[in-house]
């Protein structure tokens, strides 16, 4: 028997010439090379999070809804826990929507003191970064050290920098250029951005795709129709996470209680925890329905009876090509209730069903 060739692994590293030494120093004025073996050496933990259950540190995360969906107002009050937990903590707000006062009304209603605004908060008041100001803008975060920064709303911001939200190039652009920078100096941030109103999310922000994938963590707000909150009355919004790239300790789904009280400039934000909704696939579940009838059907028949394909959709109702199909899969899968018989009848092809037993055959 032929012994296994033998691989050879190098376990220790070679030592360096000038020449790559000197190439190496050149490159890492605008790359940031990792210390792999480093990371690799220590223990595995969960995720580290800046505010508890909510923001997980040096990372990108996404807030997405439609509008006045609260997702400003959970943000902001993510930036007030970090505040009053971390008297290091100092956070950037790039404000290009509610205007500085609305801000100051928000963070003071949220429980924010004056002072610490004044010492540990930088708000910019509705102004926009261009794309010849990047280098500059990322000097001085840098340099402030902030340690949470939020973009609100994530389209002006890319408008000012005259980029196209709904393509993926400038997205992309605008991350690696102002995000990641931020990033590697050791700052969280988060985007606000919207859902198209009333459409179709399904868990993606307005525009490009590129907004979601390049997120470590997207949260998606929902309020029911109908509900809403103010100054003076408390609403509910369901904040849910549907990207959660490194396994951070967050709830799935919780649900905020928010809004204000008469004669009180106080803000009522409540967090509780709510367990998954189960997401039903609407396909399978009205194909369930219409088997369920079927059965119901050839129940009342004797036993071994055969019913047509047509004359059983008739019976059952709606539309023609959803049933014949939701009745075939139930003939032709394992453990389906049906039985299915084709009869060839010169050109045409008639479909037979029959009430499966334990004994059955398709």
């Amino acid at each position: 028997m032929t012994p296994p060739k033998k691989t050879r692994v190098r376990v220790t590293r070679p030592p360096t010439t000038k020449e790559q030494d000197d190439a190496t120093a050149a490159v890492s004025e605008f790359l940031d090379i990792s210390d792999l073996a480093g990371y690799m050496r220590g223990e595995i933990k969960p995720p580290e999070m800046l505010v508890p259950e909510w923001l997980q540190k040096g990372v990108l995360h996404w807030a997405q809804g439609e509008p006045e969906d609260g997702k400003s107002w959970v943000v902001l009050w993510c930036a007030v826990k970090l505040l009053q937990n971390d008297d290091e903590a100092r956070v950037l707000i790039m404000d290009g929507e509610m205007g500085a006062k609305a801000v100051a009304e928000r963070l003071r209603g949220l429980g924010l003191d004056p002072d610490t605004a004044h010492a540990r908060v930088t708000h910019v008041n509705l102004s926009a970064v261009g794309r010849g100001q990047w280098a500059d803008f990322v000097v001085w975060a840098r340099a402030m050290d902030f340690t949470l920064v939020i973009w609100d709303p994530i389209v002006h911001h890319l408008a000012g920098a005259e980029l196209n939200e709904d393509s993926n190039s400038d997205v992309q652009l605008w991350i690696t250029k102002v995000v990641n920078p931020l990033l590697s100096g050791g700052a969280t941030v988060v985007g606000v951005d919207h859902l198209a109103k009333n459409g179709d999310s399904n868990g993606y922000a307005r525009g490009a795709s590129a907004k979601k994938a390049r997120s470590r963590l997207v949260y998606e707000f929902k309020k029911d129709k109908g509900e809403r909150f103010d100054r003076d009355t408390l609403g509910e919004v369901l904040v849910a996470l549907v990207k959660n790239s490194d396994a951070a300790l967050i709830p799935t789904e919780r649900l905020i209680v928010l809004g204000g009280q008469e004669q009180t400039d106080k803000f009522i934000l409540r967090v509780s925890e709510r367990e998954a909704a189960v997401q039903v696939d609407r396909r399978r579940d009205d194909a369930r329905t219409v088997v369920d009838k079927a059965v119901a059907i050839f129940e009342k028949l004797e036993p071994g009876a055969e019913v047509s394909a047509r004359k059983l959709a008739e019976e059952i109702g709606g539309k023609l090509a959803n049933t014949t199909a939701a009745l075939r899969e139930a003939a032709t899968t394992s453990g389906g209730r049906l039985n299915q018989r084709t009869e060839q009848a010169g050109k045409r092809v008639y479909v037979w069903y029959s009430l499966r037993t334990d004994h059955g055959l398709r």
